[in-house]
């Protein structure tokens, strides 16, 4: 089905090693343009390879509609990989018209397979339009088919993507896809031109992590996801930009001492940003279980430092954390009473309309819908005017004329604090 298939077999004393490929084209190939699968290489022995492809055209490969230019495939996709295979493997060329993804990788063990250095070029992939999404994507990284009891891994990657039709029919620009098992090892520089029917560069989906480097040029990473999000998918990137409601869950700090992470929100929802298992925030006001949430457009730049992860900088105040799905009480400010919405014992309103004699906000006494609000504090209290004392001091017995003295001085008396605003009519 491949243009070329560098597909050795497995017998212990054979080799391949040495293997240059200059300027091949491959053209309307039902599989890939050209196949590099290594698994069943070292089913008896470990070995070494070294595999150099420069300058490779391929055109309208992949016409079964899950292939398409290039496809780095682990062989058997059942079972692991039996030995080490070492060395490298480079790959130069562009893609255009792929029918499927222009590359693949999938069944790579990154303990066992070679790493894999591609620069590629990607122009109108996924035009079959097959129904899996992933299979209209410009890259495709698959986190195991079938049983695979191994992660997926060993790429470097420098892209250009790009999508010419009038209409765009690229769904993604890079895919993704681990159900079955962890992606690993993974570095991407991307050049996209982000057409896609998606709307986002990366889409992940996913139920187990992607840890690697993804960073797109002249663009934030945005992440978006065509199933549930799920807080156990990490995603690292020099700059990422949430969408689709997708939590995040930092990589553990410890394996990124001394760099820094951009993250940003373009969503109209709030995001959770939450540690690794064992991993911890350096900022004594923290508590090292809480989440941190993102505020719509909210952005925060973390670098990671040997006592967890440290918050740089950010565009917006952390107004809270989440801790066991329990908000703690936060500021907010309004211009009147919350009518609606949640909100949890201790939260503070302040006043935005306060005006001379007015509370400066409210405070709530009993969470709830919209919970139970008290004021609290007088803006520049107003003094009531002097009164004179009008009435004369009783005698033994209270006689008409005095009880009526003490009325008219307490009406005075009132009507001044009314006057004042420090009584209400």
């Amino acid at each position: 089905m491949a243009g070329i298939d560098i597909e050795p077999n497995s017998k212990a004393e054979e080799r391949i090693e040495g293997l240059y490929i200059d300027s091949p084209i491959t053209r309307d190939n039902n599989g890939y343009g050209v196949l590099v699968t290594l698994g069943t290489y070292v089913n008896e022995a470990e070995k070494n390879v070294d595999i150099t492809i420069v300058n490779h055209t391929s055109i309208r490969d992949g016409q079964d509609g899950t292939r398409g230019g290039l496809g780095i495939v682990g062989t058997g996709h059942t079972y692991d990989w039996a030995h080490k295979c070492n060395g490298i493997v480079r790959y130069s060329g562009q893609v255009f018209l792929a029918g499927g993804p222009g590359l693949m990788c999938h069944s790579q063990n990154p303990a066992y397979a070679p790493l894999y250095e591609v620069d590629i070029y990607i122009q109108d992939c996924g035009t079959k339009q097959n129904a899996a999404n992933y299979f209209k994507s410009a890259i495709l990284v698959y986190g195991g088919i079938g049983t695979v009891n191994f992660p997926n891994g060993n790429l470097t990657l420098n892209a250009k993507i790009r999508d010419t039709r009038p209409t765009p029919l690229t769904f993604t620009d890079i895919y993704i896809y681990n159900p079955n098992q962890e992606i690993e090892n993974v570095t991407m520089y991307v050049d996209a031109d982000n057409r896609t029917t998606f709307g986002v560069p990366l889409v992940c989906n996913a139920t187990h992590n992607f840890k690697g480097n993804v960073t797109f040029k002249d663009m934030p990473l945005e992440v978006g996801t065509t199933t549930a999000a799920t807080s156990a998918v990490n995603y690292f990137g020099t700059d990422l930009s949430l969408k689709n409601n997708i939590g995040f869950t930092l990589p553990l700090s410890s394996q990124y001492i001394g760099q820094e992470f951009n993250i940003s929100n373009g969503d109209t929802a709030y995001k959770n940003i939450k540690l690794s298992t064992g991993d911890k925030w350096d900022n004594a006001n923290s508590v090292n279980t809480q989440d941190i949430v993102l505020n719509v457009k909210q952005r925060l730049k973390l670098k990671a430092t040997d006592r967890g992860w440290l918050l740089v900088e950010t565009n917006d105040t952390v107004r809270y954390f989440f801790t066991n799905g329990v908000r703690p009480p936060q500021i907010s400010y309004l211009s009147a009473i919350p009518t609606d919405g949640t909100w949890v014992k201790g939260d503070i309103v302040y006043n935005l309309n306060v005006v001379d004699g007015q509370s400066m906000g409210w405070q709530c006494q009993a969470g709830g819908t919209p919970g139970t609000w008290k004021p609290f504090g007088v803006i520049n209290m107003n003094k009531a005017s002097a009164a004179a004392d009008t009435a004369t001091a009783p005698g033994a017995t209270y006689t008409q004329s005095e009880v009526q003295s003490i009325l008219t001085e307490l009406r005075d008396l009132k009507s001044k604090m009314r006057t004042a605003g420090i009584l209400t009519v």
